[in-house]
């Protein structure tokens, strides 16, 4: 089995640290997530329901899993995430430039250099931020709409086999102190509980 990206999970930006509970695993994509204490996997039908009720086709809307902290109501409610990612044979300059680009034509503003590590506390996160050694791409919008007022934080994860992609969507702001919590890499073999797409 080849080595695995483990990416502590993102969205602990969000809120004050907490104790890492079980693994979000992709195969496939070769990484794995580490969860909070309290999170679970969200599944497959649950979120296919809630993607029809945002018009959004669930089988042509490609994401690897959704993951949330578990909760008497539905997980929509509260935080959440999205894990996408984008595959690469082998990952090169030219395509982190790509997505670079990609992300300064989406919010209208190229991504400035930066530093994710701990008690950062200058951070503007509305507009792109890269942290070359962490390679890594971090920014944060409002979502809102008739029935969902939120934070985004989109984060791309450069890796060997890609782009993993975390859309954490959260009610409540985003803590800049926290992140270098969710961007540490840790290449490792297999390990821990195992959930997610295996194929």
């Amino acid at each position: 089995m080849n080595k695995i990206l483990a990416i502590s999970i993102l969205v602990l930006v969000m809120f004050l640290p907490v104790m890492a509970g079980e693994n979000f695993v992709n195969w496939s994509a070769e990484y794995y997530v580490t969860m909070p204490d309290n999170w679970f996997h969200v599944p497959y039908s649950t979120v296919s329901i809630f993607l029809k009720t945002q018009n959004v086709d669930p089988t042509v809307f490609e994401y690897d899993g959704v993951i949330a902290p578990e909760s008497d109501e539905p997980f929509f409610t509260g935080a959440y995430v999205f894990l996408i990612h984008h595959a690469a044979d082998e990952l090169n300059s030219g395509q982190i430039d790509s997505v670079l680009l990609e992300v300064a034509n989406d919010y209208k503003n190229r991504p400035k250099n930066g530093s994710l590590k701990s008690g950062n506390q200058t951070l503007q996160l509305d507009k792109p931020i890269y942290d070359k050694s962490l390679k890594t791409v971090i920014v944060k919008s409002r979502v809102t709409s008739e029935f969902a007022d939120k934070y985004l934080l989109e984060v791309r994860k450069f890796y060997s086999k890609g782009v993993a992609v975390f859309l954490c969507y959260s009610p409540k702001l985003l803590r800049a102190r926290c992140i270098d919590m969710a961007v540490q890499p840790c290449p490792v073999a297999n390990r821990g509980s195992k959930r997610g797409p295996q194929q």
